[in-house]
């Protein structure tokens, strides 16, 4: 007698995120060995991440966007390069290998206009022009375009801000645009003008933080910059002291507290302004001098990194210690906390509040601080990124100050922004303290920075600032879909019996116009995709698509708002049968977002057991 099929439930599939550490067999696939633009819900489903929803438009003041001179293009004749049009403008800032969009030019010398019109990736000639190479063939070699031509480029948008006083909100950002100048948006997301006036930038990424109902931000090696209402920036004239010089800022306790400066003994030493008081340095101010217990940090020597607080107490993070001070709502009566040795933070940047908790990077991995007062005083230092340790710590290697890093307690989402690119996200969604944070990997965004502010996580992108929102990329194009991919590690049931794939079904949440792809994998070889349309006609459909609220909690409004009906999505039950074996296989799924919500509720694998392996 042939033995029954049995069935094996993926409820929330995917649900513990990556692991590339350890024992990546398991006896149930719920860990992953890919997990690309893949997200988590509220109800821990897994889902296609949100998308960039562009605020801003080829307005004349964005960044990167200007006009170019009447016939700024000249097309060729040479034979092989009839397509070829080099573009005239004068310090463009541009290198071979960058994104430029040509629009407002009219036909001419036999390239069309729409050939003209695109978007394309130029070659550098000199600092005044470029070539780009369009799909048309010219006819003469003459200048050309007409008197209408823009150009819109997409610069690096380093650093977003969102600064708030009490006339309104701007966003700042510093830009690789327009070499080491700080921008703000003068009409909301379009309209970018310099904030820095006449003054010099420092060729690093300035620190912004609020204070006193002004912005204050970093210029390493003169003194801090204020910024008042929507005026300029201007370097801070002491009124009593030296205002400090240093590359770090943080505002906390009604002070600032700042490196004092970025060379010799004092880049170790934190000063403090006076309550209120940006001007003030030694009048109600004073100085903390991380080495002045040299003997209980690291080596007996350490470099300060940054400056951070969390609950009652001021976070000093050097290369390889901590240093938590106590009362710092008290300079008078400041005193030590604790020091941490041997664990210290790599990357400014990196630091995010969440809760009463830090997560900052050190040097081997994302952290997270946590004081917990026993009677010895102790902190608990707990690591979250060991499932993906060796992998995260490579690609974050390169270059661990240029990273990029943001905390969306609504999303409840950290994201650490790799040099190279990738977004590394720690989710916590998950009520089950004994399940580790779930870390997923958006990839090919193109995304630069990031600013929460309000609600809303904000992303610079290719000279456009967007808000993560939507399940399409609005950069550089509008309603650019990309692929979600989950993939579990190799899975064995417990067992090293054969495994024979009969059948696979699976519930999933999304709309009519939706195609997700089962994959699967066996050891031995065997491996497939089923393409899974999400329709009630599909020949796999064994159910009727039962309509589901997202978000209507009840199925019909109350009271003209949504709390209670609203959009909903359709639940689709669906099958197919396979035909695979071996002792280990993996399974996954794989989808486009392409403007809609697709969550995988479940996935179920029905199998026959077999011998033994010998």
């Amino acid at each position: 007698m042939g033995s029954q099929l049995q069935s094996i439930v993926l409820r929330a599939p995917g649900m513990h995120g990556l692991n590339f550490e350890g024992e990546t067999y398991q006896e149930s696939p719920i860990f992953a060995e890919v997990a690309e633009n893949i997200a988590y819900d509220s109800a821990g489903r897994l889902t296609n991440r949100k998308g960039f929803n562009r605020l801003t438009t080829n307005h004349a003041a964005s960044l990167g966007y200007e006009a170019i001179g009447t016939d700024g293009l000249a097309t060729e004749v040479t034979a092989g390069f009839k397509g070829r049009v080099t573009i005239t403008d004068t310090a463009h800032g541009q290198s071979t290998g960058d994104y430029v969009t040509i629009s407002g030019a009219s036909a001419d010398n036999g390239i069309t206009a729409v050939q003209f019109n695109q978007r394309f990736v130029l070659t550098k000639v000199d600092a005044d022009s470029y070539r780009v190479y369009t799909g048309g063939t010219a006819t003469s070699a003459a200048a050309a375009g007409g008197a209408a031509i823009k150009a819109k480029y997409e610069p690096k948008i380093d650093t977003l801000f969102m600064y708030n006083y009490s006339g309104g909100q701007r966003l700042l950002s510093v830009s690789g645009y327009g070499a080491n100048t700080i921008y703000e948006d003068t009409s909301p997301f379009n309209d970018f003008t310099a904030a820095d006036a006449s003054l010099t930038i420092a060729n690093t990424r300035p620190q912004f933080v609020n204070f006193n109902d002004k912005c204050i931000a970093t210029n390493l090696g003169t003194a801090l910059l204020q910024k008042t209402g929507a005026n300029a920036f201007a370097t801070i004239s002491a009124a009593s002291g030296s205002v400090p010089t240093g590359g770090i800022v943080h505002s906390a306790f009604g002070r600032l507290w700042a490196q004092k400066s970025h060379t010799g003994t004092s880049q170790n030493v934190i000063a403090y302004s006076a309550l209120l008081g940006e001007t003030h340095w030694t009048t109600g101010a004073g100085e903390l001098d991380t080495m002045g217990t040299a003997s209980a940090v690291k080596d007996g020597f350490d470099e300060l990194v940054a400056i951070s607080s969390f609950d009652h107490y001021l976070v000093a993070f050097l290369r390889n210690s901590i240093i938590i001070y106590n009362n710092p709502d008290d300079p008078s009566n400041i005193g030590l906390e604790q020091i941490v040795q041997g664990i210290g933070c790599t990357a400014k940047d990196s630091i995010q509040a969440i809760g009463k908790d830090l997560y900052f990077l050190s040097s081997t991995g994302i952290r997270s601080l946590r004081q917990t007062v026993y009677s010895g005083n102790r902190a608990d230092l707990t690591e979250i990124s060991t499932l993906v340790r060796r992998e995260f710590l490579t690609d974050v290697a390169t270059a661990p100050t240029d990273l990029r890093s943001n905390y969306d307690p609504e999303e409840g989402q950290y994201w650490v922004k790799s040099p190279g690119g990738n977004i590394w996200v720690f989710d916590m969604h998950s009520l089950d303290q004994n399940v580790p944070i779930r870390v997923t990997k958006y990839d090919g965004t193109g995304w630069d920075s990031f600013a929460y502010f309000e609600g809303e996580t904000y992303i610079g992108s290719r000279g456009m600032i967007g808000k993560y929102d939507g399940y399409t990329d609005d950069s550089p194009a509008l309603s650019t879909e990309y692929i979600c991919t989950w993939r579990s590690n190799p899975a064995d049931l417990g067992t090293s019996k054969l495994k024979f794939l009969k059948k696979l079904t699976t519930t999933i949440e999304g709309t009519t116009s939706d195609v997700v792809y089962l994959t699967y994998a066996f050891s031995e070889g065997g491996t497939g995709e089923v393409p899974f349309t999400l329709s009630q006609n599909n020949a796999f459909n064994r159910q009727s698509g039962l309509t589901v609220g997202d978000p209507a909690e009840w199925g019909s409004s109350n009271w003209a708002v949504d709390e209670w009906g609203g959009s909903s999505t359709i639940a689709f039950n669906l099958a197919a049968s396979i035909s695979q074996s071996g002792r280990t296989f993996k399974i996954g799924v794989r989808f486009a977002s392409n403007g809609f919500k697709i969550a995988v509720e479940q996935l179920s694998l029905f199998m026959k057991l077999g011998r033994e392996g010998r």
